[in-house]
């Protein structure tokens, strides 16, 4: 059973201890928002984590008081009762927790109104919490004993069984997680006791609240009447049935299980910060982390329009709005005739007509202006209830859920506005030509260490990446010659494309740099891949999650900026060599996946480098 619940991590009390881990801030929707004692909308946003999966401790959390026990006790319990609500609908106990104070009971006020507008809702859309587990990890406890009072800083996470997947599937049903809500509360004693004044954190509905100015009563009395709830107005009343797009030769598939497998992967476990910014108070993640998932794991190439123009993302300060932005990226996923590169789709009828690696907007003021979208999430699983009935769970940032069903970013209004669009991406663009396209040419330049001894062999069948079986780290490596590329030119992509040597499903990471030296000899038993020490500074993290199968070809994320470092060295004249190593990046593991080698089926599946370029 689920219904338990986690105390997490160290406490950090007056700044003097640390936590086991450190989350980062929480994304909330593109403005920021929180309520304040009075039980109005707070027009300071709080703070809170960014998508981090915590995981539990190795020992339970030091307390060093009889006193911050016994506020850990009273701030358990208060999540507990809050739990418990949607788990029966029923707000039992929790006047009781909080002080009676004025700043309380203002406090009282607000929270009860907002939590009954949200188990309303979970009534209607099936979203009754059949079982849960949450987790606290408290990172600060400060009290004032001269003021009786207490401020606490508390990471709150969930793992949720909703109503509606329990009766899809009894026996299996889906677990729906949130990670990384970051609450400060206030606590007063009363009576040598001590009670809740106020809690400062960020969701969803408080942002929708703040947005469009309308209060919790107009909800409730909205909520249930006729046109709410599913099938209401908050069903997208325009759009397509059929996604028909103009015949373009240059297009190719969206690889829909690989932005999947990302967005698993980078929703919920430490932000992928290796290679982007976390946007969270920049205007909101949400549409960074679908970008993403489109890109990285989707196989989309990137294409910069001039300025701020195209769909791209090279730093925090130069990418294009469609990268980050709600509209913008609706806007270009539609524009596909202006575009040479990128996602192509559709605004699709509704929920209906869109499947897994699609994405889905939500109108947070319920205006349907067209700046008015201000939250996006990517479809992670499609459930089929009927041969014309479909319902999705999806994964978002700002905030960060995983497997979480789309309707519970949705609350309408009643007035025939949009509340949510469905976007279908059919296809992707790119350069049917690449200016480079070059195939490994001798046994010797793709090779690596078998994982069985981990022992380095320069020509063999297949080149594994990933972990040997004693735990030693593989590091292979790719060699290309003749790549005709001038000197200082600039690299609009590249990538290699590798053939799939086996079914895997285990999850490995590897690290891609490049060999920067002029002209580097092939691989041999004197000068093996993990003897290559002057590499490139510009690498690549490669984390490959999703389902690998026989015989099928995959290609890994752009590496523009390896190629590029190497380019611009003063050596470079084109038609030289270019090495690249693939390095194992997570120690200990003995899990591997293995790709086709030149002497394999007379070279045909050999590994090959694609760029693309602009001379200088």
């Amino acid at each position: 059973m689920l219904r338990t619940r986690r105390l997490f991590l160290g406490i950090v009390i007056m700044l003097s201890l640390s936590s086991v881990l450190i989350a980062g801030a929480t994304p909330g929707f593109a403005d920021n928002f929180g309520i304040n004692p009075q039980g109005t909308v707070a027009t300071t946003p709080t703070s809170t984590p960014i998508a981090t999966l915590t995981h539990p401790p190795t020992e339970t959390p030091t307390v060093t008081s009889a006193e911050e026990g016994e506020i850990m006790s009273v701030i358990t319990a208060y999540f507990e009762t809050r739990y418990s609500a949607f788990n029966s609908l029923q707000m039992d106990g929790f006047k009781n927790m909080i002080a009676k104070s004025t700043e309380g009971k203002s406090f009282l006020q607000a929270e009860s109104g907002k939590l009954h507008v949200q188990l309303k809702y979970a009534e209607l859309f099936r979203l009754r919490y059949e079982d849960y587990e949450f987790f606290l990890d408290f990172k600060d406890i400060s009290i004032d004993s001269s003021e009786r009072v207490a401020t606490v800083s508390v990471i709150e996470g969930h793992d949720v069984i909703f109503e509606k997947f329990k009766e899809y599937n009894p026996l299996d049903p889906t677990v729906s997680k949130m990670r990384n809500l970051e609450h400060t509360i206030v606590l007063g004693k009363e009576q040598g006791e001590w009670k809740i004044v106020s809690d400062y954190y960020e969701d969803y509905l408080w942002g929708f609240l703040r947005a469009t100015g309308v209060s919790t009563d107009e909800l409730l009395l909205y909520a249930g009447s006729q046109g709410s709830g599913p099938g209401g107005p908050g069903d997208d009343p325009v759009g397509e049935t059929d996604c028909d797009l103009v015949n373009d030769e240059t297009t190719y598939a969206y690889y829909r299980d690989g932005a999947v497998a990302y967005a698993h992967e980078f929703a919920n476990r430490p932000y992928n910060d290796d290679d982007y910014h976390d946007f969270t108070y920049d205007g909101g993640d949400c549409t960074n982390f679908i970008s993403q998932a489109i890109y990285e794991g989707g196989n989309a190439l990137m294409v910069d329009g001039g300025g701020t123009l195209g769909w791209y993302y090279n730093s925090s300060t130069d990418h294009s709005p469609s990268w980050t932005d709600v509209n913008f990226m609706f806007e270009f996923i539609k524009g596909y005739e202006v575009w040479q590169a990128g996602p192509e789709g559709c605004h699709m009828k509704n929920a209906n007509y869109v499947e897994e690696g699609d994405v889905i907007q939500y109108d947070m003021e319920g205006t349907a202006d067209w700046d008015a979208w201000e939250h996006g999430v990517i479809i992670v699983e499609t459930i089929q209830l009927s041969p014309h009935i479909r319902d999705h769970l999806v994964a978002s940032h700002t905030p960060d859920h995983l497997d979480y069903p789309y309707e519970s970013f949705r609350i309408d209004l009643p007035a025939p506005n949009m509340k949510t669009r469905f976007i279908h991406i059919e296809r992707l663009d790119g350069s049917p030509v690449p200016d480079v396209d070059i195939l490994i040419s001798q046994g010797s330049d793709d090779a690596g260490p078998n994982p069985n001894d981990c022992i380095f062999r320069p020509v063999d069948n297949e080149v594994y990446l990933g972990g040997c079986d004693n735990g030693g780290d593989i590091i292979s490596g790719f060699r290309f010659e003749n790549i005709e590329i001038p000197y200082n030119s600039t690299i609009e992509s590249a990538y290699l494309t590798l053939t799939v040597d086996g079914t895997y499903t285990d999850p490995i990471q590897v690290i891609i740099r490049g060999e920067k030296m002029s002209n580097p000899l092939t691989f041999s038993l004197t000068s093996p891949p993990e003897d290559r020490v002057y590499l490139t500074s510009a690498y690549r993290t490669w984390y490959i999650s999703d389902e690998w199968q026989f015989g099928t070809q995959r290609n890994t994320p752009d590496i523009k900026n390896i190629i590029q470092e190497i380019v611009d060295q003063s050596y470079w004249n084109s038609g030289q060599t270019i090495s690249l190593i693939f390095s194992n990046d997570n120690p200990d593991t003995t899990i591997h996946r293995r790709v086709y080698g030149y002497e394999r089926e007379e070279a045909q599946f050999a590994a090959h480098l694609v760029i693309n370029f602009t001379g200088p």
